[in-house]
């Protein structure tokens, strides 16, 4: 089954065009790794596909709909961790995690195993990197995705978040798509493909 559908995806800003006639199609299951230089389009892509960014030309298809009008539900479905997580709000981290907690009600030992649960009166803004990520990891599997981005997958992510995406990815079965500088398989991918100046090229194996 097809999980998201993308046929000649382009995108300019300004008077670069930052991607150029993208097209890749990932079935459910698939663990894609699309790498390449910084600035090479990567996070535009993913931008795209979750209409964070509207793109000029080509066609978006997740879970057989299109992002542009089906935003919302296609989101219920997907968890995100994007390259750049900043939360710029002066509130507390407890206030947000209790707000999660009570939307899927779940459970605090996911917290406990990211080392959330002792900095619950922290101000959000002052989480370092390393647990932004992990707030952005505990998001994302609270929602039991069946399709997971993680933009730049080599870069910032740590190790904690690392085992409990995999521990969830190889549970269910759930479908990925993570961006690196250079080829990865942090997360079990097999199917790499380089994009190189907005250009997506996917090799055979």
């Amino acid at each position: 089954m097809e999980i998201v559908k993308v046929i000649k995806l382009s995108k300019s800003i300004g008077v670069k065009n930052v991607l150029k006639n993208v097209t890749i199609i990932i079935r459910r299951g698939d663990r894609v790794n699309i790498y390449g230089e910084r600035e090479s389009g990567k996070t535009i892509f993913i931008k795209c596909l979750l209409d964070m960014v509207v793109r000029d030309s080509g066609t978006v298809s997740i879970f057989g709909y299109d992002p542009l009008n089906y935003r919302r539900e296609i989101l219920r479905r997907v968890g995100y961790i994007p390259q750049d997580p900043q939360i710029r709000t002066r509130i507390k981290l407890g206030t947000i995690l209790d707000l999660i907690h009570n939307l899927y009600n779940v459970d605090y030992r996911l917290l406990e195993e990211l080392g959330l649960l002792g900095m619950m009166n922290k101000d959000v803004r002052k989480l370092d990197m390393e647990y932004l990520i992990r707030l952005y990891t505990y998001i994302t599997l609270v929602k039991r995705p069946e399709l997971i981005f993680i933009d730049d997958i080599d870069s910032k992510i740590d190790g904690k978040s690392i085992y409990l995406l995999r521990r969830y990815i190889d549970r269910v079965g759930a479908t990925i798509l993570t961006t690196s500088r250079k080829p990865s398989t942090i997360l079990g991918e097999n199917r790499h493909a380089l994009m190189d100046t907005g250009r997506l090229y996917e090799f055979p194996g």
